[in-house]
C-alpha cells in the first residue's frame, strides 16, 4: 500500500513537471489566433512547418552558436578553476583554509539580481558589453562558489590511503591531484558540466541586459526578440524556438544522468 501510494505521488509529480513541456510543444504547432482561442487544447491543424521557419530565420543559427560558445567556455573555465580549488580546500592543510573557504562561500549568499546594476556598470567601464567575455566572466564568477563547494565535499570523501600510496610512489601534490583525484571525480565533474551548461544555456536576464547586438545574442534572448513586435508576440514561433532550445538540454541530461545523480549525491551529502 505504501509503495503504491509512493508511485502515485511520484507519477503525479512527474506529470506536473512534464505538463509545461507538453503544453509548450502543442502551442508550437498552432496558429497565433488559435493560441488565444484554444489555449490548452490540441491543435486543429498541426503546423510542423514552424520548425523549418524558425531554423531558416536568419539570426537563429547564430544565436545557437553564441549560446554554445558561451556555455562551453563557461563550463571549461569553471572546471579549470574549481577543480584545483576544491582539491586544495578538501585535501590540503594550510593556514587560512577555513577562512578562505567561508569567504568564497559568501558568493553563494548574494542573489544574482542584486548585482545586475553594479555588474553592468563595471562591464561598461571595461568595454565588455556586447562581447563574449561580458557574458562568460560574470557567469564564471557567479558559478564558481558552488562548484568549489561541491568538489570540496567530493574530494573529502576519497580515502586518504589513495593519496598516501601515490606519494610513496613519488607523486607530488600535483601528481596526486591530476592522476588520482581528477579521474575519480568524474561523477562530480559530470554533475557540474550538466548543471552549468543548463544554467548558462537557459540564462536570460543578464544576457538581455548586457547584449544588444545581434551578433552576440544568445538563443534565449534571440528567440525572445525575434518573434515579437511592438504590440504583440508570435507565440507559436516563440514556442517553437523554446522547444528547440530545450532539446539539447534534455539530451545532455539523458547522456549524463547516471553520473549526474552520483556526483550530486556524493558532493552534497558527504564530507561537507
Amino acid at each position: 500500500m505504501v509503495t503504491t501510494l509512493g508511485y502515485l505521488v511520484l507519477t503525479f509529480c512527474a506529470l506536473v513537471c512534464l505538463y509545461p513541456l507538453v503544453w509548450m510543444f502543442l502551442m508550437s504547432l498552432k496558429t497565433n489566433p488559435e493560441v488565444h482561442t484554444n489555449t490548452f487544447g490540441l491543435p486543429q491543424h498541426w503546423r510542423w512547418d514552424h520548425y523549418a521557419h524558425v531554423l531558416n530565420t536568419s539570426g537563429v543559427p547564430r544565436y545557437f552558436l553564441n549560446s554554445f560558445i558561451v556555455a562551453v567556455s563557461t563550463v571549461v573555465c569553471i572546471l579549470a578553476l574549481a577543480l584545483p580549488a576544491g582539491f586544495s580546500f578538501g585535501r590540503l592543510r594550510f593556514a587560512g583554509n577555513s577562512a578562505l573557504f567561508i569567504l568564497l562561500m559568501l558568493g553563494m549568499m548574494i542573489p544574482w539580481q542584486m548585482v545586475i546594476l553594479p555588474l553592468f556598470i563595471q562591464m561598461k567601464r571595461l568595454q565588455f558589453l556586447n562581447t563574449y567575455q561580458g557574458l562568460i566572466i560574470p557567469y564564471v564568477a557567479s558559478g564558481l562558489p558552488f562548484a568549489v563547494f561541491l568538489l570540496r565535499g567530493f574530494f573529502r570523501t576519497m580515502p586518504e590511503e589513495l593519496a598516501d600510496a601515490a606519494r610513496v610512489d613519488g607523486c607530488s601534490h600535483y601528481g596526486v591531484f591530476w592522476y588520482i583525484m581528477v579521474p575519480l571525480a568524474r561523477p562530480a565533474i559530470s554533475t557540474l558540466v550538466v548543471f552549468y551548461f543548463m544554467w548558462v544555456w537557459n540564462e536570460f536576464l543578464w544576457a538581455l541586459v548586457s547584449i544588444s547586438k545581434e551578433a552576440y545574442k544568445t538563443i534565449t534572448v534571440g528567440i525572445y526578440t525575434t518573434f515579437q513586435s511592438s504590440y504583440s508576440y508570435n507565440w507559436p514561433l516563440m514556442s517553437t524556438g523554446l522547444v528547440m532550445v530545450t532539446v539539447p538540454i534534455l539530451l545532455l541530461y539523458l547522456i549524463f544522468q547516471q553520473q549526474f545523480m552520483k556526483g550530486l549525491t556524493a558532493g552534497a551529502l558527504k564530507g561537507v
